[in-house]
């Protein structure tokens, strides 16, 4: 029982380096992953508890969407590039079944939440020096995020903050609230300056849905949701200038396109992705779609037939920002109804702890939201936080139930 203890702690130990390293460094991420795999295949697989997995909905739709993932290979126009999405996939498909497998209790699970946590808030130390150039330098596009794109950056901080944000208004220490309502504060003034729009606009369309969830319980935490985030950027738009003239550009960006035609902006770009989608399914089998990492060749295909001028600068882009377009084309309609049940088995998972539950709905809302604007699920530094964090709800519910079956 010991040795199995010990087992347990040095493989949630991993994990625990996993879900810190994630935030900094995506390749020494896929290491640790693979030492973490091959020390949990030499103690024993447990056969009952795989055949308990394998009872779970999203975990049978997650296998399928992985199989019919590697089956588009026949068929798509870049073997090379559609190998190399498939076998990334493979780690985020075998995350959360590992997570489910070896957390043996709710302690682990905490502990894993609070190391995310504990990450931002050291990637937020580092962001908040450079940009008091305390030490380092911004990076290239002049925001001070060091290790990851702004945009990705952006999206993991959104998720730390609704975290945070779940213990400030449930805990009842002062000296909490005040703890809490500090790094919530730092936090979203990190958001702020890090430039991630996608991550920005995440945050307030998740507080506006959080909003009406709290107007049905407390008037008092639904004023304080919406409160909050206004003050935020109110104060961040008269007191930081690249913030305001960002906020500037979505108009500005808007009406180029609007009065000009210009999709060659950051804005345009993303709204060009729709008028592809559309020639798209014009002129491709939509059904099943034209195979893992065909993205670019059919993009710019589309370009040239029946774009020309100023669009032609899509083409130096080699996604559509936006993750369900990019399903559309790589996998079809049957690669969109596969997503979308993932997302629904994800949102029936149930789970009585009032604040895992609140956190595995937390990681859906960024999901599905953040995936509107950009392709986080292509990312390996966010979707191994979100497969770990769907492997800890499903490991969740698990315990409960077994907990349940001891108490009967």
């Amino acid at each position: 029982m010991l040795a199995s203890r010990y087992y347990y702690d040095l493989l949630n130990g991993l994990l625990m380096l996993t879900v810190f390293i994630s935030t900094f460094n995506h390749k020494l991420t896929k290491k640790l992953l693979v030492i973490t795999l091959i020390i949990a295949a030499t103690r024993y697989i447990d056969i009952k508890m795989l055949k308990k997995l394998l009872q779970e909905p999203i975990v049978r739709v997650m296998l399928l969407t992985f199989s019919y993932m590697a089956l588009s290979l026949l068929w798509t126009p870049d073997f090379h590039e559609g190998k190399g999405i498939v076998e990334n996939y493979i780690f985020y498909f075998m995350l959360p079944i590992l997570v489910f497998a070896l957390i043996p209790d709710q302690k682990y699970i905490y502990l894993l939440v609070k190391t995310f946590v504990f990450a931002m808030v050291i990637n937020e130390l580092i962001s908040y020096g450079i940009l008091f150039e305390i030490w380092g330098e911004l990076n290239d596009q002049g925001y001070p995020t060091p290790f990851l794109h702004h945009t990705l950056y952006s999206v993991l901080v959104i998720f730390a903050i609704f975290i945070i944000g779940y213990e400030l208004i449930h805990t009842k220490s002062i000296i909490s609230r005040l703890f809490y309502l500090l790094f919530l504060l730092t936090m979203s003034g990190n958001l702020i300056i890090s430039g991630g729009r996608n991550g920005q606009v995440t945050l307030f369309v998740i507080v506006l849905i959080l909003t009406l969830n709290y107007v049905q319980t407390s008037y008092k935490k639904a004023l304080l949701m919406l409160f909050a985030p206004i003050l935020i950027i109110t104060v961040a738009y008269f007191s930081y200038d690249q913030f305001q003239e960002r906020l500037k550009l979505i108009y500005t960006d808007s009406m180029a396109v609007i009065e000009q035609q210009n999709f060659r902006t950051s804005f345009g770009n993303r709204l060009f992705s729709y008028f592809l989608a559309e020639e798209y399914v014009k002129d491709y089998n939509y059904l099943i779609g034209e195979g893992a990492g065909s993205i670019k060749i059919i993009k710019n295909t589309i370009i040239d037939k029946h774009f020309s001028g100023a669009h032609q600068s899509a083409r130096q882009y080699s996604h559509f920002h936006q993750y369900y377009i990019s399903t559309l084309v790589q996998y079809g309609l049957i690669g969109l109804v596969l997503l979308f049940l993932m997302f629904y088995y994800l949102y029936k998972i149930k789970i009585k702890d009032p604040q895992l539950h609140y956190i595995k709905n937390i990681t859906l809302l960024v999901i599905i939201i953040s995936d509107t604007a950009d392709g986080m699920l292509f990312i390996r530094a966010v979707m191994v936080i979100f497969a770990i964090f769907i492997g800890l709800a499903l490991a969740q519910q698990r315990v409960e139930q077994d907990i349940l079956k001891r108490s009967s």
